[in-house]
């Protein structure tokens, strides 16, 4: 039996996915080489008193770089305090 061959939207879905994933990891490796702490999201709400939902929009939005993807998202205090405009968490 031959095994059909993926479609070209097939194959495209699935270079984005590992070009997302791949993002995510420099982000993450880039974010711990230098020494910052990456906060839950609910953990950067409650230390930048904020809501939740107002750090989960920044990330929507673009606003806010993440790392991590479905429950297990990870924001860096630095990226935190340039959107903020706080100096040094």
């Amino acid at each position: 039996m031959a095994a059909t061959l993926p479609t070209l939207d097939e194959i495209r879905a699935a270079v984005r996915e590992e070009t997302s994933a791949m993002e995510r990891r420099i982000l993450a490796a880039l974010t711990l080489a230098a020494g910052e702490r990456l906060l839950s999201v609910t953990e950067a709400a409650e230390e930048y008193a904020t809501s939740p939902r107002t750090i989960q929009r920044w990330i929507r939005e673009g606003a806010l770089p993440v790392s991590g993807r479905g429950r297990v998202r990870r924001v860096a205090r630095g990226d935190l305090d340039r959107l903020t405009g706080r100096a040094g968490g």
